[in-house]
């Protein structure tokens, strides 16, 4: 429908998991790496940009584009809005508190993204499906298919999570 946004989210959700792999692989290599050292000191920050950038995302795709977030969707709202929320407080406020929340919501955002992925991808067949109320949206739409499916709305929330586990774990361990 708007091939041009979703392949300008799919490439920054490409880079985001790319990095955030990285940076996770090079904080077990050696936590004195001067990128992990400056996340460590701008937890709040990076947190709060990542999380606003889900945030936004979520909702241009649902009140701008017009794509209505399923079940599974609402439930991985419920995960990251807070942490966008929580981390700009704190920013302000200047509290690193909100690490073992952020820590918690991204462990438990990315459960329910990799449920989604699995359903979307029907990789157990209907033995796991969500019961979708008979009014509401399917949880295996995609209304998002880029770079030959591995981009989906679901994939996007995933790195996301991801993206903010690492974040968040990296600066607990300051």
């Amino acid at each position: 429908m708007y091939p041009v946004f979703d392949t300008i989210m799919g490439s920054g959700i490409l880079v985001l998991g790319i990095l955030s792999i990285i940076i996770l692989v090079l904080y077990f290599v050696s936590p004195k790496y001067a990128i992990i050292l400056w996340i460590q000191n701008n937890i709040l920050i990076v947190g709060f940009v990542i999380a606003l950038g889900g945030v936004m995302g979520s909702l241009i795709y649902s009140e701008i584009i017009g794509f209505e977030p399923c079940r599974l969707c609402w439930y991985q709202r419920v995960a990251l809005f807070p942490i966008a929320l929580l981390s700009g407080i704190a920013i302000i406020k200047k509290h690193s508190w909100i690490t073992l929340y952020g820590l918690v919501l991204s462990i438990i955002g990315g459960i329910i993204a990799i449920y989604h992925i699995i359903l979307e991808k029907n990789i157990f067949g209907d033995a796991v499906n969500l019961p979708c109320a008979a009014d509401a949206v399917s949880c295996t739409v995609q209304y998002v298919y880029v770079f030959d499916g591995l981009i989906t709305i679901p994939s996007m929330s995933f790195v996301v999570f991801f993206a903010l586990f690492t974040v968040f774990f990296i600066g607990s361990k300051k």
